[in-house]
């Protein structure tokens, strides 16, 4: 089974992702060389695992869908999980212990989620519940959610928040790694993950994606000046 596939059945992130494995081909995009503009940095404080992510729809199947061609989805995992068992594509069985029927067995639920850049808040919504691992809400597709405006033509969109924890409000001005709420299993998701685009407006399901370019990070033990996080690494923000 390819990997973008199995991402698809276990980490569904949005309405436009629900068609995944059923094309093979990737979006159609302007903006392949595409240049970030906003100095990025992780969403994440601690060390997190990509487990969707990359321009090919082996690698990525958000790439099939022309707002989310460059999203990425990110996990959590166990302490020495090694590169070559992050890379399998049954990565979501490092991504818990205990009963996964509970959000509280996930690595990721409840880490915080920071800014990956400065720029104004444009959007948010904090009042949907966390879903039971396995069962999506299709009803809202982001679940709590925050976009950051950037000031220069890019916006931040940081999906699936736990329920009551966004932190910030609209009009709020933020600086990187200032810490937006905590991840979560909301909207349709089918486990513990945090979505990540950039994107050409605040309105969720319209404009195009963009690549997004983060800055200085370790990916699998080796240091990136820059760079776009693929399928499997393992991250560590520095």
């Amino acid at each position: 089974m390819k990997k973008y596939r199995l991402m698809c059945a276990l980490l569904l992130s949005s309405t436009l992702f629900m068609g995944c494995g059923n094309s093979e081909t990737e979006a159609s995009s302007q903006y392949l060389n595409y240049t970030t503009k906003t100095y990025l940095q992780f969403p994440f404080r601690e060390e997190t695992i990509i487990a969707a992510g990359g321009r090919s729809v082996e690698e990525n199947g958000h790439a099939t869908e022309i707002v989310e061609r460059f999203a990425i989805d990110i996990v959590a995992a166990k302490d020495g999980v090694t590169p070559q068992e992050a890379a399998k594509d049954d990565i979501n069985t490092y991504s818990y212990s205990g009963d996964k029927s509970k959000n509280e067995s996930y690595y990721v639920f409840g880490k915080e989620v920071v800014a990956t850049g400065k720029g104004t808040i444009v959007l948010t919504e904090n009042t949907v519940a966390d879903n039971v691992p396995g069962v999506e809400n299709r009803q809202d597709v982001e679940g709590n959610h925050v976009v950051i405006d950037h000031g220069n033509g890019e916006f931040s969109l940081f999906s699936h928040l736990k329920h009551g924890s966004v932190r910030v409000q609209v009009g709020d001005k933020v600086k990187y790694r200032d810490v937006l709420g905590l991840c979560g299993n909301s909207g349709n998701s089918s486990q513990a993950h945090l979505h990540y685009q950039l994107q050409t407006n605040k309105d969720i399901l319209k404009g195009e994606g963009l690549p997004a370019q983060f800055n200085r990070y370790i990916a699998n033990g080796e240091f990136v000046q820059r760079g776009e996080p693929v399928s499997g690494q393992i991250i560590v923000p520095e």
